[in-house]
Formats: C-alpha cells, sequence, structure tokens
C-alpha cells in the first residue's frame, strides 16, 4: 500500500513538472481576487516544481482566503509549501512569502 502510494505521488510529481508553468500562472490569476492583495513577484523553475511567491494585501481576511482558493486549484492540489512568512509593513500593509524550499526566500533571483 505505501509503495503503491508513493508510485502516485511520484507520478504527480512527475506530471506536475511536465506541465510547465502555465497551469500555475493561470491558477494564481483565476483565484486571485478582484482587488486588496497583490502579487509582487512570481518565481517558478524546474518546471514549476519549485514555486515561491511574494505580495501585499491590504486586509488579513483576503490572505487566507487567497491560498484557500489555490489549494481548491488543480495546479496546486498536492503541493506542498515550506515557507510562509507574513509581517506588517508601512501603511498598515501585510507582505506575505510563501516557498516551496525552506532554503530559500520567494524572491530570491
Amino acid at each position: 500500500r505505501q509503495l503503491q502510494r508513493l508510485g502516485e505521488h511520484l507520478q504527480q510529481l512527475e506530471a506536475q513538472r511536465g506541465e510547465g508553468f502555465v497551469p500555475l500562472l493561470a491558477g494564481l490569476a483565476e483565484r486571485h481576487p478582484p482587488s486588496g492583495l497583490w502579487l509582487t513577484r512570481i518565481r517558478l523553475l524546474d518546471g514549476g516544481s519549485v514555486l515561491g511567491f511574494e505580495g501585499l494585501t491590504q486586509s488579513q481576511e483576503l490572505l487566507p482566503q487567497y491560498l484557500q482558493g489555490l489549494g481548491e486549484d488543480a495546479a496546486f492540489q498536492g503541493r506542498e509549501f515550506a515557507r510562509f512568512e507574513v509581517r506588517r509593513e508601512a501603511g498598515a500593509l501585510l507582505r506575505f512569502q510563501l516557498s516551496t524550499r525552506l532554503d530559500e526566500e520567494a524572491g530570491d533571483e
């Protein structure tokens, strides 16, 4: 059973890698709220297996709604984020960062 689950997981990862960036970018755009939240950096590497993004929001309620919407998108299902940070910026904005790798910042070039 465990080997079967591992095999299915590896197939899912390979399918994600082979799809490229389009489904991920489409998911980010389709689930984006109409106002109050902005993505300022997006990082996609290795066919989309490494993903990071950074943004700003005016409302702390918008971020969990956005992330929940992403989780419902097929391109993001099963994807795990190792790093999640939120901090308050000047002017009452919240800056957030998410990355699938813990050892790098979402916006690093």
